[in-house]
């Protein structure tokens, strides 16, 4: 019997073995997150100022206990061992919360129940993925169940030390990972609901209790802690500058109590989509490893409330487990409805929810606890006592196989490789050489610099001075190197004329996200792909590239029914390049036509397509964009005749109508350009003028 008993430790002890080596494993295995480079490089900005302020002045709150945390181990680590060394402590937190996990749940269920909480913590791709990198969810886990165990407690006993010791552990947790506060009304809840329904004697709580003015003169020093607390917590992220919001003490920042109020309401709108919330949802739970918990968990529920307790009360005040249930589900249950309702789109990233599934783990062992002892009714059928322990243990092997396929998946899914690129470009750089990357701090770790920061679209949540408020002297520089933004396509397309060998560096997930097909065809007509692993890529411009025009040599104003102007052209070798303004909005892809035609206007050659070589259509325009369009025409067979001509215009493929072109004298809705002298030699030679 005492083998059963020590049975759940010694599960245990296994369980923390195994969760050791694989979240070893991954941490040495796995590329760098794009996060944890900006993490680390904060580091080292606390070895040289004693806080995270990164070189545009920002201060990186982000994770910031997190942050120094790890700084001791920065402080030794060479290039080398950089991220080694960075993740060693998130491996041990995460290794310490499964002790601390199981002794909760062995607390308000059973030993059992603590097991499964456990195995699911342990076999989690979360679990696994955040417990070996340098950035604060492992941390926010732990902390998380630890102000959960001690709000729990603060409601059920006279004590406040409970109390207090959650209002520390929300400080910590709140200043490393802002989004805790999500969690602090839902708690809140759970606690006056628990002390309400509490029958322990020790219970702090009753109806009275609740009443305001009793509610206020009982516990206004807990009351006031927490208010200091959150005002400290908000006081801090606003010093890192959210997105949009200017510095502290400059114009339209200097009434506290609106700067705190922003802070959290920014990230705040009721936005009531199902279509949004249910899509969200299964970006979490609608995974293999949780889908099939979240239908036990709610299955589970249903049939705990719908059947009434047949089993005389355990665990003392605690009514047999139910009182810790009730707790965990409404501080679960009411993040999850304050994600789906409260925030921002923008801001429902199943990255925050990752904090808060040990909760979601201590639901599923107590629910599974609570019904197990609703079959000892079936005893008078002779089943063996051994029973509850043959089924926890059948559930934690059949978790354990349903989450082998997304733990693998996990495991060998590879992280863009940004640390080998950089080390690439380190390796083959020359001097008076630049480089572009949306990824700056990463580039800072390995390069020691970073020329330009590179993004096209999304790009306000990345930089600063871009809010309303801002000096209009102040260009836009990215959030944590302060570096030059380079966010149009003509921008960058002059940055590579301007330069003998530039390095652009992005990967394979962000690059069709972040950049519009105007980019990405000047990318490659202009650049080669010239290193590529694990999705991160390294372009480097082509040594004997056609520059692309970043202005035209012939300015023209020839507009295309109301949606396109031509602004100007440049004629260089077989390449004509055309300056296109987009006016409107256009719903219709247009195709672009290029006629070579002689002196009687038969067609000798002719180009068509979509513009950019059809990499970005009509219909992807934005409005007052410049569109850079270079068309290659070969004219090479054409030498020494004169009174050619191009013919220029847009088209529907679909129905061959063109576009008009207003004040048009052409006849066919097309602009042309005329050779006005002999060629003398080869037609590219010509000089061409507008007609």
């Amino acid at each position: 019997m005492n083998e059963i008993q020590n049975l759940p430790q010694k599960i245990v002890i296994l369980f923390i073995m195994f969760a050791f080596g694989l979240r070893l494993s991954y941490l040495l295995n796995s590329n760098p997150f794009i996060d944890e480079f900006t993490t680390i490089f904060a580091s080292r900005a606390i070895l040289q100022h004693g806080v995270p302020i990164l070189p545009s002045g920002l201060l990186y709150e982000h994770g910031m206990l997190f942050t120094y945390l790890i700084t001791p181990v920065i402080a030794i680590a060479g290039q080398d061992m950089l991220f080694i060394l960075a993740r060693l402590p998130s491996l041990f937190i995460s290794i310490l919360t499964i002790p601390i996990l199981y002794r909760i749940g062995q607390r308000w269920f059973s030993a059992w129940a603590g097991v499964i909480a456990v195995a699911l913590f342990v076999f989690s791709p979360e679990g696994m993925v955040w417990g070996g990198r340098a950035r604060m969810y492992a941390l926010a886990q732990l902390l998380i169940l630890l102000i959960a165990f001690f709000a729990y407690n603060g409601s059920r006993t006279d004590s406040p030390k409970f109390r207090w010791l959650a209002l520390f552990t929300l400080l910590i947790g709140l200043l490393t990972q802002f989004g805790m506060l999500l969690v602090v009304p839902p708690m809140l809840a759970g606690m006056v609901v628990v002390g309400i329904i509490g029958t322990n004697k020790q219970t702090r709580f009753s109806l009275s209790h609740v009443t305001p003015i009793i509610f206020l003169r009982q516990y206004y020093r807990e009351i006031i802690g927490l208010g200091l607390v959150l005002a400290m917590a908000v006081f801090v992220k606003r010093l890192g500058r959210p997105m949009g919001m200017s510095a502290l003490g400059s114009e339209g920042a200097s009434n506290p109590f609106i700067v705190l109020w922003e802070t959290v309401a920014y990230q705040v709108g009721i936005v009531l989509d199902g279509e949004q919330a249910i899509r969200f949802l299964a970006r979490m739970f609608g995974m293999p490893h949780h889908q099939w918990l979240t239908v036990l968990a709610v299955v589970c529920l249903i049939i705990i409330i719908i059947t009434p307790p047949i089993i005389p009360p355990i665990n003392g005040g605690d009514m047999g487990g139910y009182i810790p249930l009730i707790f965990l589900w409404l501080t679960f249950g009411l993040t999850i409805l304050e994600m789906i309702t409260l925030l921002e789109p923008f801001r429902r990233n199943p990255r925050y929810l990752v904090m808060v599934l040990p909760l979601f783990y201590l639901i599923i062992g107590g629910q599974i606890f609570i019904l197990s002892r609703r079959i000892e009714i079936f005893q008078k059928f002779n089943f063996p006592k051994k029973l509850n322990f043959l089924v926890l243990i059948g559930f934690i092997g059949l978790q354990s196989y349903n989450t082998w396929l997304d733990l693998t998946v996990a495991y060998h899914t590879p992280e863009p490789a940004y640390n080998k690129a950089f080390q690439y470009v380190a390796d083959h750089w020359q001097t008076d050489d630049v480089v572009l990357t949306m990824h700056t701090s990463a580039a800072a770790l390995y390069l020691n610099r970073i020329d330009y920061f590179a993004m096209q679209v999304k790009a306000d949540q990345f930089l600063l001075n871009v809010d309303e408020h801002a000096v209009s002297t102040m260009t836009p520089v990215d959030r944590w190197l302060g570096v030059a933004w380079v966010g149009t396509a003509p921008d960058f397309n002059q940055i590579i004329n301007e330069h003998a060998r530039v390095w652009f560096v992005v990967d394979t997930i962000r690059l069709p996200v972040y950049y519009r097909s105007d980019w990405l065809a000047i990318l490659n007509s202009q650049m080669e792909l010239v290193w590529t692993e694990d999705e991160a890529l390294v372009y480097r411009t082509k040594p004997n590239r056609i520059p692309i025009p970043t202005s035209p040599n012939i300015k023209t104003n020839v507009q295309f029914g109301n949606v396109i102007r031509l602004t100007g052209y440049t004629l260089d070798y077989n390449q004509i390049t055309f300056f296109w303004l987009a006016l409107n909005p256009i719903e219709k892809d247009y195709t672009v036509f290029v006629h070579l035609r002689d002196e009687a206007n038969q067609t000798l050659a002719q180009w068509d397509s979509q513009p950019l070589q059809t990499m970005y259509p009509t219909s992807k325009w934005q409005h007052d964009e410049l569109i850079i369009d270079p068309v290659q025409i070969d004219l090479a067979n054409f030498e020494s005749m004169a009174n050619l001509k191009l013919v220029i215009g847009f088209y529907e493929l679909e129905t061959l109508s063109r576009l008009p072109i207003l004040n048009d004298d052409s006849g066919e809705d097309a602009f042309s350009i005329d050779v006005v002298a002999p060629c003398g030699g080869r037609a590219v030679q010509c000089y061409f003028l507008t007609k």
